[in-house]
């Protein structure tokens, strides 16, 4: 392969390598107090990674446990190093004499440099870290060259580290717990606006020709300042961090989120809501503009996790899904900006909410798990009506389970106290379509929405508009609770179907004909008049 000048000097300087950050830790003293709490701790004696051929084949005849398996995905030396990190930095819980701790301190602050180069190599400028997004990107797709065709010499190594550098993510694993890692992604921001000075300075180091330099101010010069190439890539980037986030150990253990699929997409949905919220708030061109690509982002995602499944009437699947998902945004919309009691106070009835459009009535009406999510979007939401549009620009958008209040459930029960066992019991054998944990606003001491400025007309337009709503909301949920569910309305709407077409015309009342037959017969008679 032909690399260009500055992708040949940075391979031939001189980096750190792995093989040499064991050594490195090695030569580093430890404390003799704590000499016997390190012991303790050591690491299984497991010097050499394993094939994953190799691990199957031991698996397989008895000889290894599944719990010692080690992935090929593993780096190399890693084990080494992790041998030579626990005989220095405790990581049992225990602590060092308050005497020694800022020599202890001092001698974990440099073992955890050396771990991140050990992942991520040495600090880089920002022009050495565009050359290196551009060799990581030529050998990324060198490797899945390889994995199409299988030819030998396409074959390279890709490691986890550096699909994390193409990622432009700062921790070394997001979803796999590591030891010393954050388990959430954390990600460095994109700096479109210093591309160009960056592309510059690369035109300089390779020597181009006239031709590739106007090239490049007609066309890669205007996509990165204000064009629609640009929004598209700050749409997706933004997209898919959110949507990472959404499924990181860190969100998915503190928030208790059940694994199930129409939850997971309402879950995202929802994050997006929050983006794109904010970017109508700030009501410029550009962000408006960004609002619409991800939603239309978020839209494209969720059919193509929707083809994934193997089900019958999938594109019926697709299209109520996507209808539930523009539900609850408008539902989302009308609580936080449109309606006057939820705008004054945002708790109020924002737990019925999130019982309805993001766990869709599977768990317990008065579950702590309700609660929570409702807690951490109130606060989260409050944090990004705090962001410019510069940190979305740079897709800084760091969503945090931690913003929320300890005591998540106070504020929430206070405003919307919850109905007693006997109550909800009695609620729910009763035959109002409407019942009172709902999303609603009947049946409540203040069922009647203050909209002062509107006449008694629209104001009954637009409460029979919510009850629709809430009675679509409810259907798709009862929808959706199973795939026997599912199929069941799915059948009953088909006939709902064939019942309607046979009403449309009144003089129909003989036997209902096939439209293929009608088309044939048709056919048939123009072929006739033609040899006439």
């Amino acid at each position: 392969m032909q690399y260009d000048y500055q992708l040949r000097a940075f391979l031939q300087k001189r980096w750190t390598q792995k093989h040499e950050i064991p050594g490195r830790m090695y030569v580093i003293q430890q404390i003799e107090d704590i000499k016997d709490q390190l012991q303790i701790q050591q690491l299984q004696p497991l010097k050499i990674l394993l094939s994953e051929t190799r691990l199957k084949n031991m698996y397989d005849n008895d000889q290894m446990d599944s719990q010692y398996i080690i992935s090929i995905i593993s780096e190399e030396h890693f084990k080494p190093m992790m041998d030579e990190y626990t005989k220095k930095v405790l990581i049992n819980g225990a602590m060092p004499p308050l005497i020694k701790y800022d020599q202890y301190n001092q001698i974990r602050n440099q073992i955890l440099q050396l771990y991140q180069v050990f992942f991520f190599g040495d600090p880089l400028s920002q022009l050495e870290r565009e050359i290196e997004f551009r060799y990581l990107a030529l050998k990324q797709k060198k490797f899945f060259k390889y994995q199409i065709q299988q030819r030998s010499k396409d074959k390279c190594l890709w490691t986890h580290s550096q699909q994390r550098r193409v990622e432009l993510m700062k921790n070394w694993m997001a979803r796999d717990i590591n030891l010393y890692d954050d388990l959430r992604p954390i990600y460095e921001p994109l700096l479109l606006n210093q591309k160009i000075q960056i592309y510059q300075q690369l035109m300089k180091i390779d020597e181009v020709s006239i031709k590739e330099k106007l090239l490049f101010h007609l066309l890669e010069k205007h996509a990165l300042q204000k064009s629609k190439r640009r929004l598209l890539t700050i749409a997706q980037t933004l997209f898919t961090r959110t949507m990472l986030y959404t499924n990181c150990i860190e969100f998915l253990r503190v928030l208790d989120i059940p694994p199930d699929f129409h939850i997971e997409l309402s879950i995202i949905n929802v994050h997006i809501w929050l983006i794109c919220n904010r970017l109508q708030q700030i009501n410029t061109r550009e962000s408006n503009n960004l609002a619409t690509l991800l939603f239309k982002a978020c839209d494209r995602y969720i059919s193509e996790e929707v083809d994934k499944i193997h089900l019958r009437k999938k594109h019926d699947l697709v299209r109520d899904i996507e209808a539930y998902m523009q539900t609850s945004r408008k539902y989302l919309e009308y609580h936080f900006n449109r309606n006057i009691q939820t705008v004054k106070n945002n708790y109020f009835k924002l737990d019925a909410l999130i019982w309805s459009i993001i766990f869709f009535e599977k768990i317990p009406r008065y579950s702590d798990k309700v609660y929570l999510v409702a807690e951490y979007i109130k606060s989260n939401y409050d944090f990004l009506n705090s962001l410019s549009y510069q940190s979305f620009e740079d897709c800084v958008v760091e969503f945090d389970i931690f913003k929320m209040k300890i005591d998540y459930k106070t504020q929430l029960l206070q405003v919307n106290p919850p109905l007693s066992e006997k109550e909800f019991e009695q609620e729910f054998l009763s035959d109002n379509k409407i019942k009172k944990y709902y999303y609603s606003f009947e049946d409540q001491e203040n069922k009647v929405i203050e909209l002062p400025k509107f006449e008694s007309q629209i104001k009954s337009l637009l409460e029979r508009r919510l009850d629709v709503l809430g009675q679509n909301i409810r259907y798709v949920i009862k929808k959706y609770q199973n795939l026997d569910t599912y199929d069941h309305f799915s059948t009953h709407e088909e006939q709902i179907k064939q019942e309607e077409k046979k009403q449309k015309y009144i003089w129909n009342k003989s036997l209902e004909r096939d439209p293929e037959d009608l088309r044939k017969q048709l056919k048939q008679r123009r072929i006739q008049q033609k040899n006439m």
